[in-house]
């Protein structure tokens, strides 16, 4: 069946049964492949820490509460009094908003709207796990 049955040793070359140490076509020394350039390095990612400062989680917090405040009100409120305030938060923290919102939508049945504003803070923040859950 096959012409070529010799038994091979184990670093025989099973094209024309030449040893791979006696092939001289490449040089013996070690090229090394240059590394594929980082398009993010972990220093640029934010640390925990650093995200927000005691001055922002104030502010965050007295606006947070303040939307407390009109849930009563109706989501339609939320949405009228966000439009107008919320420029007074730092654009870092305005997914965290929306997650707040969404959170609110999804209470009061609004699940269309709550699948908006949840995309709205994931294309905000996509490193915040919080959105994709």
């Amino acid at each position: 069946m096959f012409l070529n049955t010799a038994p091979r040793t184990p670093f025989e070359n099973r094209t024309n049964g030449t040893n791979r140490n006696s092939f001289k076509g490449r040089p013996d020394k070690q090229f090394k492949r240059d590394p594929k350039p980082r398009t993010r390095s972990i220093k640029d990612a934010p640390k925990k820490s650093d995200e927000m400062n005691s001055q922002q989680k104030n502010v965050l917090k007295d606006f947070m509460k303040s939307l407390k405040d009109l849930e009563n009100e109706g989501f339609k409120t939320v949405l009228y009094y966000l439009h107008d305030n919320i420029y007074v938060l730092p654009c870092s923290i305005h997914w965290q908003v929306f997650m707040e919102l969404a959170d609110l939508a999804k209470r009061e049945n609004r699940i269309e709207d709550a699948r908006k504003l949840l995309e709205i803070s994931v294309k905000l923040q996509p490193s915040a796990h919080q959105a994709w859950l």
